[in-house]
């Protein structure tokens, strides 16, 4: 009897632990850090989305245009930064701005320091101190190679004033045409690490820095476009997406308006296919275990009932009425989930070490081990349920005339 309560127990744990995994829509799936870690391998970059008003290209190959410039887009992409500055998939939205030869004093730390220029549109991984200036305002975020190369530290240069001189270029003779562009008093709210790394056609990593990528609020963009003749509206700018599975989405929404938009798809792409596959692996092998294992359960329970079914009619023999060996049943497999949820608490540890191994998924936490204890409940009321129907249909006669035949 010992023996068969013990086994019981330990088969409801089981039992429950795969439909925990396929039913509980509080467990953090283990999938994601596949994403995470491919990622990673790519930096922050990957979750970018570049809107740009206006692409040029290579120079033409026809021998008469080699010396003109090719546009391959244009596009207006002045709606963009209203539709998304308050969308909760995005992690943040840099207005784009190159300003060539760039001259930097910061009051009372630098003065008159000549930036070097990189012809590189302004690019981040990540944010090392303070924060990203706020899209609406006079605010700047500043290079962590700009401060290296100054030996200054973040906390010297936040909250300070900047002033910036510097070149930039006005097309609106239809010719390049170089000019001086300056901004004063912008407030330095954080510094960023400007890294830029990709792999090259022979699969080897590279990666650069930049001293000049400085991250501009909007009305500092619209300020110096203006000087420039340049457009205050239709203003490019890099959008970073939260998580990698709402790139996709977005770049759909910007194409449905007539937008192309330019990053690292063809790999997002690939990231979100290796993970879907993986998962559906997972969640198909987690879902045939579990119906494994209900089947199991309730076939115990099955057999363990009919085995009883002489003790069910020495029982009735005794007096027990069909609510006597309902309630004996049902008090009888509480107490076996009570000995299971016990087993299921002291074994979390172990149980979530091996769902990870095996499944990917991980079922730790207070969300899931109450979840766990109730799916245990459940599935020991209906087996006491199952067992207490057996009980109730076991004829007195019959079973004294066949006895274990």
């Amino acid at each position: 009897m010992t023996l068969k309560f013990a086994l019981t127990s330990v088969i409801l744990v089981l039992s429950s632990f795969f439909l925990l995994l396929n039913f509980s829509g509080s467990i953090a799936n283990e999938q994601q850090s596949i994403i995470e870690e491919l990622v990673a391998k790519k930096w922050n970059g990957l979750r970018d989305i570049a809107v740009f008003s206006s692409v040029t290209g290579g120079a033409s190959t026809e021998e008469e245009d080699s010396n003109k410039p090719n546009i391959d887009i244009e596009q207006d992409v002045s709606k963009v930064l209203d539709k998304y500055k308050n969308d909760e998939r995005i992690e943040h939205i840099i207005p784009a701005l190159n300003i060539n030869n760039m001259k930097v004093s910061i009051d009372g730390v630098v003065n008159n320091y000549q930036v070097e220029t990189s012809n590189t549109v302004a690019s981040i991984d990540k944010v090392e101190a303070g924060r990203l200036q706020n899209l609406d305002g006079r605010e700047v975020a500043v290079t962590k190679l700009f401060l290296e190369k100054n030996k200054l530290k973040p906390e010297e240069v936040i909250g300070k004033k900047i002033s910036i001189e510097g070149e930039g270029y006005d097309w609106s003779s239809g010719q390049p045409q170089s000019i001086k562009q300056t901004v004063k008093d912008l407030t330095i709210v954080g510094v960023v690490d400007s890294t830029i790394r990709y792999d090259s056609p022979d699969g080897k990593p590279y990666e650069f820095e930049l001293e000049d990528a400085f991250i501009y609020g909007l009305d500092v963009v619209k300020e110096l476009n203006k000087q420039k003749n340049s457009s205050d509206t239709n203003i490019s700018c890099t959008i970073r997406v939260k998580k990698v599975e709402d790139i996709m989405n977005i770049v759909e929404e910007l194409n449905a308006e007539g937008i192309t938009p330019f990053g690292e798809f063809e790999s997002v792409k690939d990231i979100l296919k290796i993970d879907n596959t993986s998962g559906e692996q997972t969640s198909s092998m987690a879902g045939i275990l579990a119906v494994i294992a209900v089947v199991v359960t309730l076939v115990v329970t099955i057999i363990n009932g009919y085995l009883r079914k002489g003790e069910y009619t020495i029982l009735k023999i005794n007096g027990y009425s069909k609510n006597s060996l309902l309630n004996l049943s049902m008090m009888e497999y509480l107490l076996i989930a009570l000995s299971s949820s016990v087993i299921f608490v002291a074994g979390l540890p172990v149980i979530n070490s091996l769902s990870i191994k095996l499944f990917g998924m991980s079922i730790s936490g207070s969300n899931s081990m109450v979840m766990g204890i109730v799916i245990i409940i459940i599935q020991g009321l209906i087996a006491g349920l199952i067992t207490s129907f057996i009980a109730a249909k076991t004829n007195i006669s019959n079973n004294l005339m066949t006895g274990d035949r």
